[in-house]
């Protein structure tokens, strides 16, 4: 587990391995994510039929160890609980990616607490975890139109890799970018939210 101060506005943040007890509360933060972030770009109706209590369940599956050799890291903030989350593969689930290619899976953050360090700290310790599975590069898939996640991502050396695909609910495009984990370990001031796929 690892954690830092962030001063007066977020004493205290522990980024540690999720567990199932967790799923309520990373439920809460993917649907309050995805409302916020992808208002605006994804359909309404979409948006607006998400609930927390339909995302628990799968969840609960992925933490359970349902979802293979994957892994999901949580951020707590004192005081607060789980604020947001990320998750990862050590072998990218693309037909194209080489051997040792892994995969950002999700990154989102709880709104009220964009831009306070949350998502630095949970994309450095997803790509920790990729290089300690031997992964020399990682790619993730963001909406096309998501231009916050595009430069949220591209502070960590991810730039677009020529691959795009329609995002399944909505029909929207969505790219991959891809970055060498040699390189991908200094992220710049930016800090996004609802960025993942």
């Amino acid at each position: 587990m690892r954690a830092a101060g962030y001063g007066a506005a977020m004493s205290w943040v522990a980024v540690r391995t999720a567990v199932v007890a967790d799923a309520p509360s990373i439920a809460r933060v993917h649907v309050s994510s995805w409302q916020a972030a992808y208002r605006g770009i994804l359909p309404d109706e979409v948006l607006d039929a998400m609930s927390p209590g339909q995302r628990e369940e799968r969840w609960r599956q992925i933490l359970s160890g349902g979802e293979g050799s994957g892994f999901t890291v949580v951020a707590e903030v004192e005081g607060r609980g789980v604020q947001g989350f990320g998750s990862g593969l050590p072998q990218s689930r693309d037909d194209d990616a080489g051997e040792r290619s892994g995969e950002v899976t999700a990154l989102y953050v709880e709104p009220s607490r964009w831009r306070r360090g949350i998502g630095r700290r949970l994309l450095a310790e997803a790509l920790d975890r990729l290089r300690s599975n031997g992964c020399q590069e990682a790619t993730v898939w963001v909406l096309a139109e998501n231009h916050s996640a595009r430069e949220f991502y591209a502070s960590f050396g991810f730039a677009l890799d020529g691959a795009e695909a329609r995002q399944v609910t909505s029909g929207q495009s969505k790219v991959r970018l891809a970055a060498s984990l040699a390189k991908a370990a200094t992220p710049h001031q930016s800090d996004s939210a609802g960025t993942g796929t």
